[in-house]
Parts: C-alpha cells; sequence; structure tokens
C-alpha cells in the first residue's frame, strides 16, 4: 500500500523537475523578439522571417593561406524555413570590393541556429543546403568545407544588433589550391534574443 502512494508522488516530482530545469535541448529555444525567459508565441520570429547581415563597421572579410584576398563589403541574407525544434534557415551570402576575385559557392547555404542555453552566444552552422559544399572560389581555386559554425552573439550580449563571427573558419582547396581561413565579423537585424 506504502508502494502505491509513493509512486504517483515520485512521478509529480519528476515533472515538476523537469519543468523548472528543461532538458538541456538546444532546440528548447526559440528567436524572440523581446528578451523573456520562455518566449510566448506572439513575440517569436515565425517561418519567412528575414534576417539579414552586413559586416561590422570598419571591418573587412579576410581570407589567409597561400594568396590572402580582402574584401571590403559582404552581407547576407538568412531566411528563417523551420521555427519549432530546430531553427534551421537558408543562406546567401554576398562578397564585393574585393582585391581578388572572390565568389560564393553552391548558396543557398542550409543554416541552424543552436543556443549555447540562455548565454546569449549561439552557434551558426553552416552546410550544404542541396547545391553542394558552402565555400567560396578565390582567384579560379574553390574551398569549401562539410560544415562552417560561426558564433552568433544575440541582443543580449551586444545591446543591439546581434553579431555573427567567422573566426578564420577552414575552408579546404583541391589540388594546387591551399587551405583558406574565412575571418568576418557581421551585424544583423532584427535583434533577437534567446526564449
Amino acid at each position: 500500500m506504502r508502494f502505491v502512494k509513493v509512486v504517483p508522488l515520485l512521478i509529480v516530482v519528476a515533472m515538476i523537475a523537469t519543468a523548472f530545469v528543461g532538458t538541456g535541448s538546444a532546440s528548447a529555444w526559440s528567436m524572440c523578439k523581446k528578451p523573456e525567459p520562455v518566449c510566448p508565441e506572439f513575440l517569436r520570429y515565425h517561418t519567412g522571417q528575414v534576417f539579414t547581415g552586413a559586416l561590422q563597421e570598419g571591418t573587412q572579410a579576410h581570407f589567409t593561406g597561400g594568396t590572402e584576398a580582402i574584401c571590403k563589403s559582404s552581407s547576407f541574407e538568412d531566411t528563417l524555413v523551420t521555427e519549432n525544434g530546430s531553427l534551421e534557415g537558408a543562406m546567401s551570402l554576398s562578397m564585393s570590393s574585393c582585391n581578388a576575385t572572390v565568389g560564393v559557392l553552391h548558396a543557398p547555404w542550409k543554416t541552424e541556429h543552436i543556443a549555447i542555453e540562455p548565454s546569449g552566444t549561439w552557434e551558426l552552422r553552416i552546410s550544404n543546403g542541396g547545391s553542394g559544399l558552402p565555400g567560396f572560389s578565390i582567384n579560379g581555386c574553390e574551398y569549401t568545407a562539410e560544415s562552417i559554425v560561426l558564433t552568433l552573439e544575440d541582443s543580449s550580449l551586444t545591446g543591439g544588433a546581434p553579431r555573427v563571427i567567422a573566426n578564420k573558419e577552414l575552408l579546404t582547396g583541391a589540388g594546387a589550391c591551399s587551405v583558406k581561413g574565412w575571418t568576418a565579423t557581421y551585424r544583423e537585424s532584427p535583434n533577437f534574443y534567446a526564449g
């Protein structure tokens, strides 16, 4: 008889603990228009939302390794294609005002926005969006990667426009084309928070 009374109590305690602690899954987060511990539906960004970005003022996109390339202008559009579970998008990126011939390969790229708990830091994972591996062509050489992981700092860290950082992301070339590192810092809009 005592066992029968304890089991329902343990189930209730487990449900309460799960509600307060959470499962730790990155997919539990949404992109919220305002800072909220749990983002209500009416404040969430939904499928079709376009996030745009451009190089942070005073910075350049830089490719290192072998022949270096610098682009004074670069921008992107990342359209949210899922909003529940995994936050996925489709990204197109452009490079211009470069000191070499630089092109973007196989766009649109698939993006995954993964919140690292409620710290304001996210991973922005870029991968094959269906046209081939993401990457760049630089002076006739093609540089690609299975996955490119950028750092994304939301508005809770920046106090305004989110920041997207490529910190020497490695891209592999074929044949005589060596490995390249991609470095760039973008500011994104609209503002968003993990919630």
